[in-house]
């Protein structure tokens, strides 16, 4: 029971249990010479009018504190136990009750026997009740957020401690739960919530960020539940850190739909976007075009130079080429020395021809690898939407012709799609 201390500093979470029990609940301070009774529940206040905020001082009332500094030395030996005490003559209360030692603040909670209403049942039920649910949650290697119905957090496990990065626990006790996660808008966040309060079935789990209170996010799955903490309503939402999860599902992605030489997309990741664009400029009634381009004689170059300096040669050519395109565009490698460029939204029929022209000037130019100068040329092919086809093969096709066409005319030339490529 060493976190329970936490749950007091929230002041307005122990009112909500406290004013509901009939048990009499006194919290009380052991300073120098004196203890002060910081906090007294209506039960315990029409037993003991006046009695928070008083100051029971050794110089007054020795008895009464001679027997609060016996009761509460024999609480800081129980170690975190809660205490029953007999009635005695020199106690502050004339009737047996109990005391809890909230280490190492030196304050106390005492409790005084009543009959518990509306089912909130006694100091002791809900102390143990917090005991069985921390004792399962703090060797939990996921985070456990627990928040009451304003969204306070009133309880975090010392995993949830060191993934927001705290100190303690008690840092966060009272702050909203919604400032430690994103990635959802705050009126799905509340819908949610109130589904879980009200008991019914919420999809899960989730994935969000978790924020740290550095300002860094971690990326983590969250499901969330109603439980009853400390006799309350609360959600706890469990968080799982899935970062290397995320980097692995990355790092697939990145396998599955880019080349591993030149780091453009490779073939698969092209038809793909490819589709979503064609229907895209259906919808928008607006014009794509396709690049095709091959290098010239590359495998003289592989022959002459070897397959390394050839590999070399395919970076530096789709960084020059990439130079040269818009962010929306995509160049994407096919295979061997073969490319394609997709160029969406353009606005003229011309605007390929001007992007395959800067293409050319950029990569004529001469690469110098090892000392040597080495000579590369490409010839393009273009196909444009919808003038030369409407969907994938057809304008595919024509641009493959196209790009023929410009092989057979000498190489390192440009050839549009024409009626004859059909």
């Amino acid at each position: 029971m060493d976190n329970l201390p936490g749950l007091f500093k929230n002041e307005r979470w122990m009112k909500s249990l406290f004013q509901q029990l009939e048990d009499g609940i006194a919290i009380v301070k052991k300073e120098e010479d004196c203890f002060l009774f910081l906090y007294v529940n209506p039960s315990l206040l029409e037993r003991y009018p006046g009695m928070e905020g008083n100051i029971l001082k050794k110089t007054d009332h020795a008895a009464m504190y001679n027997h609060l500094c016996r009761v509460c030395e024999a609480a800081d030996r129980k170690n975190g136990q809660v205490v029953p005490i007999a009635e005695e003559p020199s106690s502050p209360f004339q009737e047996p009750y109990q005391l809890y030692c909230m280490k190492p603040e030196a304050v106390y909670c005492i409790s005084i026997d009543g009959k518990a209403r509306r089912g909130a049942g006694s100091i002791e039920m809900w102390m143990e009740d917090a005991y069985r649910y921390r004792s399962l949650v703090e060797t939990s290697p996921d985070a456990v957020f627990v928040h009451d119905q304003d969204d306070r957090i009133v309880y975090i496990n010392q995993t949830a401690v060191h993934m927001i990065g705290v100190n303690k626990p008690e840092d966060v006790y009272g702050q909203d739960i919604k400032r430690y996660f994103s990635g959802e808008n705050e009126e799905k966040t509340r819908d949610r919530l109130r589904r879980l309060f009200a008991g019914l079935e919420v999809k899960g789990p989730i994935e969000r960020q978790l924020v740290k209170v550095d300002g860094t996010c971690m990326e983590v799955e969250v499901h969330g539940g109603l439980v009853h903490y400390s006799g309350e309503k609360a959600v706890q939402t469990v968080c799982r850190d899935i970062s290397e999860r995320r980097m692995q599902q990355e790092k697939l992605k990145t396998m599955a739909y880019f080349d591993q030489l030149t780091n453009v997309a490779n073939r698969r990741y092209f038809f793909d976007k490819l589709n979503s664009e064609l229907e895209q400029a259906e919808e928008d009634q607006s014009m794509l075009a396709l690049l095709f381009i091959d290098l010239d004689n590359f495998k003289q170059i592989n022959d002459r130079y070897g397959h390394q300096i050839g590999d070399e040669i395919l970076v530096i050519f789709t960084k020059r080429v990439k130079q040269k395109l818009r962010d929306s565009d995509t160049l994407s490698r096919l295979g061997g020395d073969e490319f394609v460029i997709l160029l969406t939204s353009i606005t003229s029929g011309d605007q390929p021809n001007k992007v395959a022209d800067r293409i050319m000037n950029s990569i004529t130019k001469p690469i110098f690898k090892e000392g040597r100068a080495i000579h590369i040329s490409a010839s393009i092919g273009i196909s444009i939407y919808p003038d030369h086809g409407r969907d994938r093969n057809d304008l595919m096709t024509r641009a493959d012709r196209a790009l023929y066409d410009a092989k057979e005319r000498g190489r390192s030339r440009i050839s549009v799609s024409t009626e004859e490529d059909r």
